[in-house]
């Protein structure tokens, strides 16, 4: 689901950048992301942060932490790159 929406937004929203910008669309949607989440999940858990982040186990933990950082760099991934011909056509 991470490429599919990584490649929609790269298709239809972002046409040209350069990895900086692309790095701060992943980086504003892991932030989106991660307020939806504590909000929701805390919210229905009746959870504190520190608890929910108590509450993972290791290995879960480890590999949440990796999806989120290939989650903020799909847009760097997934976006098309302008290719300079070097014969001038």
């Amino acid at each position: 689901m991470i490429v599919v929406a990584a490649r929609w937004v790269a298709r239809r929203l972002i046409t040209t950048g350069t990895p900086g910008k692309l790095l701060a669309v992943g980086c504003v949607a892991l932030g989106l992301l991660l307020a939806c989440e504590l909000t929701v999940v805390l919210w229905l858990r009746g959870l504190t942060v520190s608890q929910y982040v108590a509450s993972r186990d290791s290995v879960a933990g480890v590999v949440y932490a990796v999806m989120l950082v290939v989650f903020a760099i799909m847009p760097l991934l997934l976006t098309p790159r302008e290719t300079s011909s070097s014969n001038g056509c």
